[in-house]
């Protein structure tokens, strides 16, 4: 039960992520035309299927290549 925090802890020092949301943006969301001006802005977010904002970076738990 220690070493998930411990490891999370680790992680964010080692990325030197500062806000929560520095990870998981919207910065992979992007048009299709590759019109940046279409594109929506980088922004911190969260989710899963447990939140009502379902986005997330990595691919949902139990998908191969997640």
């Amino acid at each position: 039960m220690v070493r998930a925090p411990r490891t999370a802890l680790k992680r964010i020092e080692e990325e030197g992520y500062e806000t929560y949301g520095d990870y998981n943006t919207t910065r992979a969301i992007t048009h299709p035309f590759d019109q940046s001006f279409l594109n929506y802005p980088h922004l911190p977010t969260d989710g899963s299927s447990h939140t009502m904002n379902n986005y997330r970076v990595s691919p949902p738990p139990g998908v191969v290549g997640g």
